[in-house]
């Protein structure tokens, strides 16, 4: 009985994390058009990093976007791919890397570009 509910919770978790990444498209589209503008290129990779950034309450370390990016497109990347994105994201501003703690989060500001 335990397992069947922890399963039905994990289940619950993804279509909530899922719903959430689809609720800010339209935001993140409006910063790739900006973005593109600006010289600032967007990939594939990167906006998913960026989607899950933006979706999070609470910063996320590299290895938490890899677990969540996993989990949500049910794709692997390696840890090293996403601290290459981060870094990117962070000289892009659009992302902002905090020093006490090793963890990201997005910017506040590029939602009102």
């Amino acid at each position: 009985m335990h397992v069947v509910l922890c399963y039905i919770v994990t289940i619950s978790l993804l279509r909530w994390v899922n719903v959430m990444v689809v609720a800010c498209k339209d935001e993140l589209l409006s910063v790739q058009k900006k973005c593109s503008t600006n010289g600032v290129v967007l990939t594939k990779i990167r906006h998913r990093v960026l989607s899950l950034l933006v979706d999070s309450t609470v910063p996320l370390s590299a290895y938490d976007i890899v677990n969540l990016h996993n989990e949500v497109f049910a794709q692997n990347i390696q840890a090293m791919t996403v601290y290459r994105v981060l870094d990117y994201l962070t000289h892009a501003n659009l992302a902002h890397r905090l020093n006490y703690n090793n963890k990201y989060m997005s910017c506040s500001h590029f939602i009102l570009l």
